[in-house]
């Protein structure tokens, strides 16, 4: 978001990441460095703001397929969101669309956006907030929304693996 000059996407992003245990570090050569915060073992998951499901509908249909400062700011807004409300945004996106057409493939295209943010969550931040079995229901809504990407049913057995180990 510094990259593309939208700075006040930047400091939102990098609030919410601070919250989820992530410090971002700016470095002299103008890149950006990042590690993960210690927190006490016993402390609990860091909070991800719920938000309304067809706001992260809308912003996975953004994400993609705005004009490119309207995708960042959408991107921006997913990666800020936890992955079992990504989830859910789409199994909703999945049941709104029930006929073939534009209609259908923009959906398809938001649900792509929504598995991606979540991916990208699992990956670099571990989703700290997915405790419980909120993989399982996530998988399951993934499942629903006609999913078929096996990495994100994988990252989301593994980080269900971490929890019980």
């Amino acid at each position: 978001a510094r990259r593309a000059r939208e700075f006040d996407v930047a400091d939102v992003l990098r609030d919410e990441l601070r919250a989820l245990d992530v410090c971002l570090l700016d470095q002299s050569d103008g890149t950006t460095a990042w590690r993960r915060i210690a927190r006490a073992p016993d402390s609990p998951p860091p909070h991800v703001p719920k938000r309304n499901l067809r706001t992260v509908a809308h912003d996975a249909c953004r994400a993609s397929t705005g004009c490119e400062p309207e995708r960042a700011e959408a991107a921006a807004s997913l990666a800020a969101t936890s992955v079992a409300q990504l989830a859910q945004a789409a199994a909703l996106l999945s049941t709104e669309v029930s006929t073939p057409g534009p209609d259908a493939a923009r959906a398809a295209s938001a649900v792509a956006a929504l598995v991606d943010a979540s991916l990208a969550r699992l990956k670099f931040l571990g989703a700290p907030e997915m405790h419980g079995r909120k993989c399982a229901d996530a998988s399951l809504n993934f499942a629903l929304a006609g999913v078929r990407e096996r990495a994100i049913y994988d990252a989301l057995a593994d980080r269900l693996l971490v929890e019980l180990q």
